[in-house]
């Protein structure tokens, strides 16, 4: 199951400078041990945001991969540098990685990077206590207007209770309702959504993408984030909030900082190549508008092809198990049709998620667009069978799949928890061999 938590808290003021100090703290966590979860998107996150930060004035400091030390001391300096700023600055805090509500104390913790492993009984000592985290920004710089994104979209995390993988309780709890205090959740308070996206997450691409448009108020800024990320993947954002006060990150008006090329060339240009992977678009873009906000995207976006473009050419080792003539790495047309990459379940890997055996197809990847995507399946779900029919390895689920193509349209795959319903084109011709090949079997 993956969870995903994005908490905004806005300390409100009676009114807002118009010259404002921007001070933004912001930590990417995603190196943890394989007993918490291993992530991948929260240092491109930080990336993403951080350059649209910079781009609005914001003067930003950026923690990757801390642990609890550097965490605490990075958020004490934060406060102590918005409080000197005095009345009417602006802090904004982001955070992107684990995080999870005591289910005893239904306090909210961050995760950093030390804690060696996701049992309850340790996990909350060595953590960030969130609700504190706000409460000392109201409190020790009480002159400022603060903006605290907590972007927690991580299904991998192992959270355990006595030993036992605990499905449902890995979400926020929402926080006690203080006047002047705006809180805004990427999905339902407890509920569950994707972490899918390349070069970053849905929620942090999008705030990067909102938050530098002129003429909108920050409220309506976070609306419209809320809004495009419910349309793109089926999240249910939740908003909480009193009387806000006029805050807008990009200027009120044509006439307000930071200047832009030609507004109209310049937003066609970027909706044109903001989710290209070809590297020459973006090269283009940068050289035609090198001073432009989006920019700093656009060669945060293209630094991240060229990191995927390089661990794409360091060769996989061959599957033995696969048939005689289907490679190891997946098929670009297996994939394409199922968009999905599986794997058998070792014991090891039984244990941690409480199966009883080793029965079943871990799914590791999921590829959107795709059917599998579109079903609702997510990295870390166990298909344990197919249309009722027992799922025995990751051949046999290639199989069972390859065998209903030629008289079904859909079928249902059933998880320890649910069951989904899976359609694929039915123009679709599926080999075995290209299945085979796609499972990437080790």
């Amino acid at each position: 199951m993956r969870l995903c938590i994005v908490l905004m808290v806005l300390v409100l003021l009676p009114s807002v400078a118009s010259a404002q100090a921007r001070i933004a703290l912001l930590i990417g966590n995603q190196g943890y041990a394989a007993k918490v979860g291993r992530l991948k998107n929260p240092h491109s996150d930080v990336l993403l945001v951080g350059a649209a930060l910079r781009s609005l004035g914001f003067k930003v400091t950026e923690l990757k991969d801390a642990d609890y030390r550097s965490t605490d001391a990075a958020i004490k300096r934060h406060i102590a540098m918005v409080r000197r700023e005095g009345q009417g600055a602006i802090s904004f805090v982001y955070y992107s990685g684990h995080g999870a509500a005591d289910p005893d104390t239904k306090i909210n913790y961050l995760i950093p990077v030390d804690v060696a492993n996701a049992d309850d009984e340790d996990l909350w000592n060595y953590s960030i206590n969130l609700n504190t985290l706000v409460e000392n920004l109201r409190a020790q710089a009480p002159g400022a207007t603060h903006y605290v994104v907590f972007d927690a979209c991580r299904n991998e995390l192992n959270l355990t209770r006595k030993g036992q993988k605990a499905l449902t309780e890995k979400g926020f709890v929402p926080m006690a309702y203080t006047p002047g205090v705006m809180v805004a959740y990427a999905t339902a308070p407890g509920g569950t959504a994707s972490d899918t996206g390349t070069g970053g997450g849905t929620y942090a691409k999008t705030l990067a993408d909102e938050i530098m448009k002129p003429g909108v108020d920050s409220m309506l800024v976070f609306t419209r984030v809320a809004r495009r990320v419910q349309h793109e993947i089926g999240q249910d954002p939740f908003l909480s909030a009193s009387t806000m006060p006029e805050i807008y990150f990009a200027g009120n008006g044509p006439s307000a900082p930071p200047p832009q090329p030609d507004k109209s060339e310049l937003e066609r240009a970027w909706e044109f190549i903001k989710e290209t992977d070809d590297p020459a678009r973006l090269e283009a873009f940068v050289k035609r508008f090198p001073d432009a906000p989006y920019a700093e995207m656009a060669r945060a976006r293209l630094e991240e092809l060229r990191k995927k473009t390089a661990a794409a050419a360091v060769p996989q080792r061959s599957s033995p198990t696969a048939p005689s003539g289907a490679s190891s790495a997946p098929s670009p047309e297996g994939r394409g049709w199922l968009g999905v990459k599986i794997n058998n379940i070792d014991q090891s890997t039984a244990e941690r998620l409480g199966l009883a055996d080793t029965r079943g197809a871990l799914i590791t990847e999921i590829t959107s667009p795709g059917p599998a995507a579109e079903a609702r399946l997510q990295a870390g779900d166990v298909i344990l069978s197919i249309d009722k029919r027992v799922v025995a390895d990751a051949r046999d689920f290639a199989q069972q799949i390859a065998n209903l193509l030629r008289t079904a349209k859909s079928c249902w795959v059933s998880s320890a928890t649910e069951r989904k319903q899976l359609w694929w084109p039915r123009s679709a011709s599926f080999q075995p061999s290209i299945l085979y090949a796609a499972t990437n079997l080790q």
